[in-house]
């Protein structure tokens, strides 16, 4: 037969590529050892199936758990690697729910033809570029190559480095500028169905996961796989030019300054002086009952009304504050990560906390929590 001295040749290796078990045609499995394989190579004939290693080329199932939509189980083809951990690219992560910081993943080899044909045809990564539950994209840019393509739109760059960027990129251009603005050097790794759309800034609004408009615009004019080639290549160029030009931020980035300080104060005072007006008028029977409601009631729903209000006042405080340059606001201006609800909680207050909807009550005789004093 076609592969039989291909697969005495796997069931004789000592290394990978090689072969682990073979079954005989009674349904007997036989573990392939040394001792065993000039047997087994005897025996060897059409009708005896051959368990080996997997190898480049091979199609797998993917999953990540908990499996909460389809896309957590799709199919990728092998490529066979040094060290004993899966890799996916990373604007395959989002269907997932992957976050490459100690998740577990499981792989299925499909063992027939059908299963394969299955694989390929309907669970292909590729093929589940567009989600079925929202029409959003599934597949595309996050963190570092959101952020890299948002710092090149924003400078001008010489011809070397653009032209070394692209060709990483997996792009040859030739360009005839000595200094090209990074938004052009973007525009070359489109295709020419999409070169004109009009955007002002390179952010997660492109090319980003479920927000991605010219992904959308790219699968209808140039079809999925077109699509995902220059999906590939906008993440190596964000992703080359952020390794190359380097971003970090430090604890003083999440810092405010002393005018946000002051009036974070005095908010937090106003408030603090609204929220104990309602308690001495609740006391006092003068607290304006909600219909419907008990007096406690109408007292817990007034409440983080007032005490809500903080969070909001501080974090428009700190947007209309922050700096252009900060890395953080590099980050949300990108869209690539953290918000400035992040920054406000981290910089100036976090705010009234809630549980099941409702303020903390009191778990412990006249407190919350059992350090807390009467």
């Amino acid at each position: 037969t076609l592969n039989l001295e291909s697969l005495k040749t796997l069931v004789m290796s000592d290394k990978y590529p090689g072969a682990n078990y073979v079954i005989r045609p009674d349904g007997k499995r036989k573990r392939i050892t040394a001792e065993l394989k000039a047997e087994i190579i005897e025996e060897l004939a059409p009708g005896y199936i051959v368990e080996r290693h997997l190898r480049d080329g091979d199609i797998v199932l993917f999953n990540r758990h908990p499996s909460l939509h389809r896309a957590s189980l799709m199919s990728h083809y092998v490529k066979v690697l040094p060290s004993r951990t899966f890799r996916l690219h990373p604007a395959a992560a989002f269907p997932y729910n992957a976050d490459f910081d100690g998740d577990e993943m499981n792989i299925h080899s499909p063992q027939t033809d059908e299963a394969r044909a299955e694989a390929k045809v309907l669970l292909d990564v590729k093929q589940n570029l567009i989600s079925p539950k929202n029409a959003c994209n599934l597949l595309g840019c996050i963190t570092d190559a959101v952020t890299g393509n948002f710092l090149l739109g924003k400078r001008m760059i010489q011809r070397a480095e653009a032209e070394q960027l692209l060709y990483n990129a997996g792009k040859e251009v030739e360009i005839s500028k000595k200094n090209i603005e990074g938004k052009d050097v973007f525009i070359q790794i489109l295709l020419k169905e999409i070169q004109n759309e009009n955007f002002s800034e390179i952010n997660s609004k492109l090319f980003g996961v479920e927000e991605g408009v010219l992904m959308k615009e790219l699968e209808k004019k140039v079809g999925r796989m077109n699509t995902i080639e220059t999906l590939r290549e906008v993440f190596a160029l964000g992703t080359n030019y952020l390794s190359r030009n380097g971003f970090t931020i430090s604890l003083e980035d999440l810092n405010v300054n002393e005018k946000t300080k002051k009036s974070t104060k005095e908010i937090i005072q106003e408030v603090e002086a609204r929220a104990q007006k309602i308690i001495q008028d609740y006391y006092s029977g003068e607290l304006e009952i909600i219909p419907g409601k008990s007096k406690e009631a109408s007292r817990e729903i007034k409440m983080p009304q007032v005490l809500n209000e903080v969070r909001t006042k501080i974090g428009m405080i700190v947007k209309q504050e922050a700096s252009k340059e900060n890395p953080v606001n590099t980050m949300i201006l990108a869209g690539s990560g953290g918000s400035i609800l992040n920054v406000t909680q981290i910089a100036c207050c976090v705010g009234q906390q809630a549980l099941g909807g409702r303020r903390i009550s009191f778990g412990y005789t006249q407190r919350t929590l059992s350090f807390f004093k009467e």
